[in-house]
């Protein structure tokens, strides 16, 4: 299974590659994504804090703790709890430093007020989200136990303060803590990868966007199941423009917009 999924992605992979572009954000005709890409996509600054955060991403690589880890959104047979290393989720199942980068940028530029993230893990989605904007309120959800707890020690060594961790199910915690949060600014979508779910929770997290409201969707071409996913958000009547990054997908809500899908190389 592991195999055909990686073969899969490698496939879909060649294909982006192929048909990608706007890499500068050239033929962009819409001054909003043109900006997107310019303004946030490709900036090269790398403020000298998010060193931080990948220092504490170098010292989990080297970690020898093993935890038990609670997996509901793998896209297996049902919910696993297995041992695993911190090191090898740090390395496999951690927002990567570029990504990373590229929340940061994100949470900078558009100065969400309320965040929520659906998939904590070891809290770097997080970190990067929070360092960018300490004004924000970011909620970050898993149902891993184990993994929480190391990522709310990470956020106390970073000091921050602004990010709150929900322990449980998706199922069980969201709707409650939409009512709670009343409006979203942000959701990023990082824990489940079964295209029912995924679509579930974004139909749920609908009813509480505004105007300026953006989804980041993760592992967009991980499998079948999530590309299949990714093609409905495209075609939602609330969704004006889509970005593909491969690793991400962008979706835009603003009312004033074409709807348009974009591919934008970013690897």
């Amino acid at each position: 299974m592991i195999f055909g999924r990686m073969l899969y992605r490698s496939f879909s992979l060649l294909t982006y590659l192929l048909i990608s572009r706007h890499k500068r954000g050239h033929g962009i005709h819409s001054p909003y994504v043109y900006e997107f890409i310019t303004e946030v996509l490709q900036s090269r600054a790398v403020p000298p804090e998010l060193e931080r955060i990948e220092k504490i991403r170098t010292s989990l690589r080297k970690s020898d703790e093993f935890i038990r880890v609670d997996d509901f959104g793998s896209g297996g047979q049902g919910d696993v709890q297995k041992r695993k290393a911190v090191s090898r989720i740090a390395v496999t199942a951690s927002t990567r430093c570029k990504y990373g980068r590229l929340l940061y940028r994100i949470s900078r530029y558009y100065k969400p007020k309320k965040i929520l993230e659906l998939g904590t893990s070891l809290g770097f989605g997080s970190m990067y989200l929070g360092m960018a904007n300490p004004h924000s309120e970011i909620i970050t959800v898993d149902g891993c136990d184990a993994c929480s707890a190391i990522a709310a020690g990470n956020f106390r060594k970073l000091g921050l303060d602004n990010i709150r961790i929900r322990n449980g199910t998706f199922d069980n915690i969201l709707a409650e803590l939409l009512k709670e949060l009343h409006w979203i600014d942000l959701v990023y979508f990082d824990g489940d990868h079964r295209k029912d779910r995924l679509l579930h929770y974004f139909e749920i997290a609908l009813l509480y966007i505004r105007n300026e409201s953006i989804f980041i969707v993760d592992d967009i071409h991980w499998s079948a199941e999530m590309e299949e996913a990714w093609e409905q958000i495209k075609k939602h009547p609330k969704v004006k423009v889509t970005v593909d990054l491969f690793q991400m997908g962008i979706v835009f809500f603003r009312k004033e917009l074409q709807k348009q899908n974009f591919l934008v190389r970013f690897l």
